[in-house]
């Protein structure tokens, strides 16, 4: 693995969506990638499984999931990669996802330490930055409302 590595961790099912679009752009581009996404269900890969693709990664990007129940797998997730100095970060699929780490709030525990933030603006991003201040705010967009405007098939031939 290594600094080609991107591990991504979410257990809700957007995030998750959004992580697989990105796989397939990014082996592409030369870059291994491991996938842990429960797509709204728990994930299915043993926590030691998790922790040594992340210390053998270059970046980890961790989904924030909707509860601080389901939001489990990415702060330990996050953990790991503080710990073992792999630059981890954020992606916010919907507007204002950000306040998830805004203290009390769930994520506050790594928000200090984030490398990164997406959110889906850049506007949405660079309101992070309360939030994550040590982190380069970044708007990426949302993939999977990117494919929703953009569908491969027409109204008509859909039917």
């Amino acid at each position: 693995m290594g600094q080609k590595t991107v591990v991504f961790v979410a257990r809700d099912a957007a995030p998750s969506g959004c992580f697989k679009l990105l796989e397939p752009v990014l082996k592409d581009c030369g870059f291994g990638v491991t996938l842990f996404t429960g797509g709204g269900r728990p994930l299915a890969e043993q926590p030691h499984e998790i922790t040594s693709a992340i210390r053998g990664a270059g970046v980890v990007v961790l989904g924030m999931s909707s509860s601080a129940e389901l939001a489990q797998p990415e702060i330990a997730a996050g953990q790991v990669a503080r710990e073992a100095e792999v630059p981890f970060g954020f992606y916010g699929d919907v507007s204002g996802c950000w306040v998830r780490a805004k203290n009390p709030a769930w994520f506050w525990g790594l928000a200090v330490d984030a490398a990164f933030y997406c959110g889906v603006t850049q506007q949405d991003a660079d309101a992070a930055k309360q939030v994550f201040p040590n982190a380069k705010l970044i708007g990426t967009g949302n993939p999977l409302r990117e494919e929703m405007a953009f569908p491969n098939f027409t109204r008509d031939r859909s039917h």
